[in-house]
């Protein structure tokens, strides 16, 4: 039988400025949706990169599998970037995330909270999940 996961990706997240100057922030939502089956047991999805304040980068990998009785794995990996562009390498923090969806359509809800931990650094980013996994019905 075939799963339809449903993700609601909620992103916000702080550029720190200095007093005079404001604090830079930002909202990201974004929707997508994947059907699982014997033939597509698995998902792997990037959302766009968000990037603000000119300084700041937040990227987040989404992999989905099947599991038994109807229940699909999720693992997102977010990783937070901070530097002097937004095309910076410097890894302010990343984290990564393993948990199961049930096939009853409830709703399952994960947070995921980055920030800079260098002196002076408050930068951040936080990453708000919701997933579904309804039969798709035929």
């Amino acid at each position: 039988m075939s799963r339809q996961v449903k993700a609601k990706i909620f992103i916000k997240g702080v550029d720190d400025e200095m007093w005079p100057s404001s604090d830079v922030h930002i909202h990201r939502e974004f929707h997508r949706e994947w059907i699982l089956d014997t033939n597509t047991p698995a998902f792997v999805s990037e959302i766009p990169d968000v990037r603000w304040g000119g300084e700041c980068r937040l990227e987040v990998d989404i992999i989905g599998k099947l599991l038994t009785r109807g229940r699909v794995e999720i693992e997102v990996e977010a990783r937070f970037y901070e530097g002097t562009s937004e095309d910076t390498d410097d890894l302010a923090d990343e984290k990564s995330i393993t948990f199961a969806v049930p096939p009853n359509g409830s709703p399952v809800h994960r947070h995921i909270h980055l920030r800079n931990t260098e002196i002076g650094g408050g930068d951040s980013a936080d990453v708000r999940l919701s997933f579904t996994n309804t039969l798709v019905e035929e």
